[in-house]
């Protein structure tokens, strides 16, 4: 899985079945953790299809991510995966955009607003 990072934000972008990988798991908590105080967003535009394992994948992610006082955003998911993740209220424990661009505006303002710098 690509990523990279933008400031203090982990871009993992995810292609075609890379949830579906047996060590997509640790692959995400390896890059969190070799990235300690970042947040991260998720670019799913290049996927269509979600396993429950690849769920629980992020699942895992998200749950060490929150314990560290950081965010998981779902960015550019296919109206398909959209839907579904929607069916199962997913939508509700992760913030879920339309794009990169907008995750990382809703992070940068995150910042700014815990300095108590004015935006």
């Amino acid at each position: 899985m690509p990523w990279h990072r933008v400031g203090e934000v982990i871009v993992v972008r995810v292609l075609g079945k890379d949830l579906l990988r047996e060590d997509a798991r640790e692959i995400l908590r390896r890059v969190v953790a070799e990235n300690p105080g970042c947040n991260m967003v998720l670019n799913c535009e290049g996927i269509d299809y979600i396993s429950s394992s690849s769920l629980g994948a992020v699942f895992s992610v998200y749950r060490e991510l929150h314990r560290a006082g950081r965010q998981l955003i779902l960015a550019s998911l296919q109206p398909s995966l959209l839907e579904v993740l929607q069916m199962v209220r997913v939508d509700r424990l992760f913030k879920v955009v339309p794009d990169e661009e907008t995750a990382l505006s809703l992070l940068a303002g995150a910042k700014t607003s815990a300095t108590g710098a004015v935006h």
